[in-house]
């Protein structure tokens, strides 16, 4: 049997309500990946500093503690090869808006489903 399409790989996920961050474990884990989580911008940055090398960051654009944009750029710094896919319940446009869109690399619509939220991985991480 072929191993689960995230094995062997490292994931951040990074937002401030709770369900979201448990939805979005079970369905990593499911699929193999080894998931870090995080519930604002500052415990964000610390776990790409401290816990890293991450193969992805799946980044709420609306958490407390710091501005998406500055949690991107921190993050950035600290680990410049990391894919970032922002996640918000907002539309794809004002999300984009109000983020250091240029930055990252995609986008995914909250509510997201199971294949939806793979597929965001891939797209970015490749």
């Amino acid at each position: 049997m072929a191993d689960a399409p995230g094995t062997g790989r490292r994931i951040l996920v990074a937002d401030d309500e709770e369900s979201v961050r448990f939805v979005a474990q079970r369905i990593l884990e499911r699929s193999g990946f080894d998931v870090t989580l995080a519930a604002d911008g500052p415990e964000t940055v610390t776990a790409v500093q401290s816990s890293g090398p991450f193969d992805l960051l799946l980044l709420d654009v609306n958490m407390p503690g710091m501005s998406c944009e500055e949690t991107v750029t921190a993050a950035l710094d600290a680990a410049p090869e990391l894919p970032i896919v922002l996640c918000s319940g907002l539309t794809g446009e004002e999300a984009e808006l109000r983020t250091a869109r240029s930055l990252t690399r995609g986008f995914l619509q909250k509510p997201f489903r199971f294949q939806e939220l793979l597929d965001a991985i891939e797209s970015a991480a490749g």
